[in-house]
C-alpha cells in the first residue's frame, strides 16, 4: 500500500451545497443524470461525459443508503438554461432521462 499513491475521494452532500452557496447566488438548478451504488461505476460514467465535452460533477449523498453517489451533468442559473441542455442531451442520447433539480 505504501507504493500505491492513487487516492479516491468523494464529496459529501453538505460540502456540495456549501460550494453552490459560495460560488454565486444565481446558480439554482442542477441536472441529475443518475444515482449509483458504486463509486467505480459513477467515476466511469463521469469520465465518459468529460470525454464528450460536458463538465459533470460527482457527489456523495450521505443520507441515501441505497444509491449514495450522484452524477450531475451541469449546474445552471435558470430553469430555461437547464431545460435547453436537457433537450439537447436527450436528442443525442435517447435512452438518457436527466432530471432538473432545484438546489435553492
Amino acid at each position: 500500500m505504501s507504493k500505491n499513491r492513487r487516492t479516491e475521494f468523494t464529496i459529501s452532500s453538505s460540502v456540495f451545497l456549501q460550494t453552490f452557496n459560495k460560488q454565486t447566488e444565481k446558480e439554482k438548478y442542477a441536472i441529475l443524470l443518475n444515482s449509483y451504488t458504486s463509486v467505480k461505476k459513477a467515476t466511469e460514467d463521469k469520465k465518459f461525459y468529460l470525454k464528450i465535452g460536458y463538465k459533470p460533477r460527482l457527489v456523495m449523498n450521505e443520507s441515501d443508503n441505497e444509491a449514495p453517489y450522484r452524477l450531475y451533468l451541469a449546474i445552471c442559473t435558470t430553469k430555461t438554461e437547464a431545460e435547453k441542455i436537457v433537450s439537447g442531451f436527450e436528442k443525442e442520447y435517447k435512452n438518457a432521462k436527466p432530471q432538473i433539480i432545484s438546489i435553492q
